[in-house]
C-alpha cells in the first residue's frame, strides 16, 4: 500500500484535539439552592464535564475520533498496487552499459532489468511491446509483437555490453517507432548513470529504475613512460562509496607478478600508486586491485608500455638547439642534420623543416617549423599576436602536455578542422596536423626564437607525441581504447599471416595486404597482434581495451528528472493502482450518520 498525498497527515492533528476538548471540560457556577433532590440528573452532567479526569468509556466520542481517521485517510489517497495488462503499443530501453553489471541487486543489474522485462512480457494483453537494447549502438532486438513465447526468448538472449550507452540515438529510434504505433509508451529499464540530464519527448514515458549503491572501488587510470631509472608507472585509483576501504593491488609486467601494495581510501577519496622498474624491455605492465565490492570491471587494468624501433630522420635548419634537443631525447631515433642549401631527399623515415621547405615535400612523415610565406602546401591565412599560446582541446598529442603563461610575439594563423588543431593564440590555429598524398605531417606557423614555448618543460612531451604520430612506433596505433572502439592497425606488407588474440580466448584473423585497418574490442582487457612472415618469423604488439571512464559519482544510480515523467498522456502505463479513497468516504459518510443517531438518541 502507498499513499499518493502523504503531505496530508498535518490533518492527523486533529484527533489529539478532539481528545483534548473531551479533557477540558466546561466549568459552572456554585451556587446555594434548598434541595437536590430535582438536580441529580445535572449533578451527573457536572461530574461528566469535570476538567482534566480520566477518559471514560464513551460511545460518541469513538465516533468521533473513527470519523477523524477516515477522514485523514480520504485526504492520504491510499492505494494498492494494481497488475495492469498492457494495452497499447510499449516500448522497452534496455540499458546494456558497463554499470549495468554492477552486483549491488540479487544478481546484476542487468538481470534485474531481464527480470521486469520479463514482467511486461507476462502482462501483455491485446498490446504489442518492442525491446531496443541501448548500448554503443542501439539495436531494435525484436520489433513490436504481441507474441509472448518470442519475446521471452529474445529476453533470455539479451547480454550487457561494456561500453557507453548511447541513449540519444536510442531515444531517436524509439520515438521513430512511436509514431508508427498506437497508444505509445516508452519504458526505460537503466541505472539512469548513462543517461543525458535534459531530454524532451513527445510521447508518455516511464522511467524504471535498477540499482541500489555505489560500492566500488577502481582503476581510474593506468599510465607508463620510460625514465631515466627504467620504466615508470602510474596508476590511480579511486574509492566511489561512502566508507574508508582497504585493498592490495597487484603490479604484473609481462605477466609476472612483480609488486604488491597495501592501499587504503577514505570516502570519495583518490590516490596516486607510483610503480618503478629499473630493468628495460618490458612490454606490458599490468594492475589488478584484490577487493570485494560490487562492481569488478574496474579492478584491473593494463597499458601497453610505448616503444618503438630505431628511426632515422634529418633535421634542415639554419640553426635551432631547442629544436634539435628535443628531437635527439629518445635513444630510439637517430639525427641527422644539415642546411637548406645542402639538402637531398634520401631513405629517411621522417623529415623536420625549421624555416625553410623544398617546393615539393617528399613522400614521407615532416614536421614543418615556421614554414616559409611563399609555400603553398599549407593553408595559412593571416597572423596573431602579441599573446599567450593555448592547447587545443581533445587532441591525443597532447596527452602529458601542460601549457601555461607561453607567450608568443608574432605567428602566422592556419586553417585547420577541429580534430587537427594543435595549439591556438587568441582563438586563432598556429599549430596543427595534416595528411597530404597519405604522409602525416605537422606544422607549427611560427619560430620557435618567438616564444618561449621550447623552454616549457611540455615542449619536449609535445615533440615525442609528435614522432609517435608521424612515425609510428609499432602495428598497433592506437594501443589503449574503451570498449566498443576501433584500434587502427598497421599491417606489416610482408606478413603472410595476422591475428587478433582476445582476454576471453577468442581469435580473430586479420586480411594482410590491407595496410591499415580497424578491430573493434568489444572485452576489457589485454590484447595481443600476432603477425607471421615467410620462414617462420613472427612479431607481437599489443594493445589493451578498458571499459569508460566512470564520473565523479561512479556506478550510484542516479534518479530521472520530471522530464522523464510518463504519467500525462497515453492511456496504459502498464503500473496500476487502485486507489481506496472512495471506500473510505462512503465508510466516513456511514460513521457520521451513525454519530447523529447515537447523540439525538442520548447514548
Amino acid at each position: 500500500m502507498g499513499f499518493l498525498s502523504p503531505a496530508s497527515i498535518w490533518f492527523a492533528a486533529i484527533i489529539p484535539i478532539i481528545i483534548l476538548m473531551y479533557l477540558l471540560k466546561k466549568r459552572r457556577q456554585t451556587l446555594t439552592v434548598s434541595s437536590t433532590m430535582l438536580w441529580d440528573k445535572l449533578l451527573k452532567d457536572m461530574d461528566a464535564n469535570t476538567p482534566w479526569q480520566r477518559l471514560k468509556s464513551n460511545l460518541l466520542l469513538l465516533l468521533q475520533l473513527l470519523a477523524a481517521l477516515l477522514l485523514v485517510l480520504v485526504l492520504l489517497r491510499p492505494y494498492l498496487p494494481q497488475v495492469v495488462p498492457l494495452a497499447g503499443d510499449t516500448i522497452v530501453l534496455v540499458d546494456a552499459s558497463a554499470t549495468m553489471q554492477a552486483t549491488d541487486t540479487d544478481t546484476s543489474r542487468f538481470e534485474e532489468a531481464k527480470r521486469r522485462l520479463d514482467d511486461m512480457i507476462a502482462r501483455l494483453g491485446q498490446g504489442r511491446l518492442a525491446v531496443i537494447r541501448v548500448g554503443q549502438q542501439p539495436e531494435v532486438v525484436s520489433a513490436l509483437s504481441g507474441n509472448q513465447s518470442m519475446l521471452r526468448q529474445t529476453s533470455k538472449k539479451l547480454r550487457p555490453g561494456y561500453g557507453k550507452a548511447n541513449f540519444p540515438a536510442a531515444f531517436a529510434l524509439a520515438e521513430a517507432m512511436a509514431r508508427k504505433s498506437t497508444d505509445p509508451l516508452i519504458v526505460i529499464i537503466s541505472d539512469g548513470v548513462n543517461l543525458p540530464t535534459e531530454v524532451k519527448f513527445n510521447f508518455p514515458v516511464s522511467f524504471n529504475h535498477v540499482g541500489e549503491r555505489n560500492n566500488d572501488i577502481g582503476i581510474e587510470n593506468l599510465s607508463t613512460r620510460y625514465g631515466d631509472n627504467g620504466l615508470v608507472g602510474l596508476i590511480k585509483v579511486k574509492n566511489y562509496s561512502e566508507k574508508s576501504v582497504s585493498a592490495d593491488m597487484e603490479l604484473a609486467a609481462d605477466g609476472n607478478l612483480m609488486d604488491v601494495r597495501s592501499i587504503t581510501l577514505g570516502p570519495n577519496e583518490s590516490q596516486n600508486v607510483f610503480w618503478q622498474n629499473k630493468g628495460s624491455g618490458t612490454k606490458v605492465l599490468e594492475a589488478r586491485l584484490v577487493v570485494k565490492d560490487d562492481f569488478i570491471l574496474d579492478n584491473t587494468a593494463a597499458a601497453v608500455v610505448k616503444s618503438r624501433a630505431k628511426s632515422e630522420g634529418v633535421l634542415v635548419t639554419r640553426g635551432n638547439i631547442f629544436l634539435e634537443r628535443a628531437l635527439t631525447l629518445s635513444p630510439q631515433i637517430t639525427l641527422y642534420k644539415t642546411t637548406p642549401e645542402d639538402f637531398r631527399p634520401g631513405e629517411f623515415d621522417f623529415y623536420v623543416f625549421d624555416g625553410w621547405m623544398p617546393k615539393n615535400l617528399p613522400l614521407a612523415p615532416a614536421l614543418v617549423v615556421n614554414p616559409p610565406g611563399d609555400q603553398t602546401v599549407f593553408p595559412l591565412e593571416g597572423s596573431v599576436g602579441p599573446a599567450f599560446i593555448e592547447s587545443a582541446t581533445g587532441s591525443a598529442l597532447l596527452e602529458f602536455v601542460q601549457f601555461k603563461d607561453v607567450l608568443l610575439a608574432e605567428a602566422r594563423t592556419l586553417h585547420a578542422t577541429p580534430n587537427s588543431k594543435l595549439l591556438t593564440a587568441a582563438g586563432s590555429t598556429i599549430a596543427a596536423t595534416f595528411t597530404i598524398n597519405n604522409s602525416r605531417q605537422a606544422v607549427f606557423a611560427f619560430d620557435l626564437h618567438d616564444t618561449d614555448l621550447a623552454l616549457k618543460p611540455g615542449f619536449p612531451i609535445l615533440i615525442n607525441n609528435l614522432l609517435d604520430w608521424l612515425v609510428p612506433p609499432g602495428a598497433v596505433l592506437t594501443p589503449a581504447v574503451t570498449a566498443g572502439e576501433s584500434v587502427s592497425i598497421l599491417l606489416n606488407p610482408k606478413a603472410i599471416d595476422a591475428t587478433v588474440s582476445g582476454p576471453n580466448g577468442g581469435e580473430w584473423p586479420l586480411r594482410t595486404g590491407l595496410g591499415q585497418t580497424l578491430f573493434t574490442g568489444e572485452y576489457p582487457g589485454l590484447y595481443s597482434l600476432r603477425q607471421t612472415y615467410s620462414g617462420g618469423k613472427e612479431d607481437i604488439a599489443y594493445f589493451s581495451v578498458s571499459i569508460p571512464p566512470l564520473g565523479d559519482n561512479g556506478i550510484l544510480p542516479q534518479e530521472v528528472s520530471s522530464d522523464y515523467d510518463g504519467t500525462s498522456g497515453g492511456t496504459q502505463n502498464g503500473a496500476g493502482k487502485y486507489e481506496l479513497w472512495r471506500w473510505l468516504a462512503f465508510m466516513l459518510l456511514l460513521v457520521i450518520a451513525a454519530e447523529w443517531w447515537v447523540f439525538t438518541n442520548g447514548y
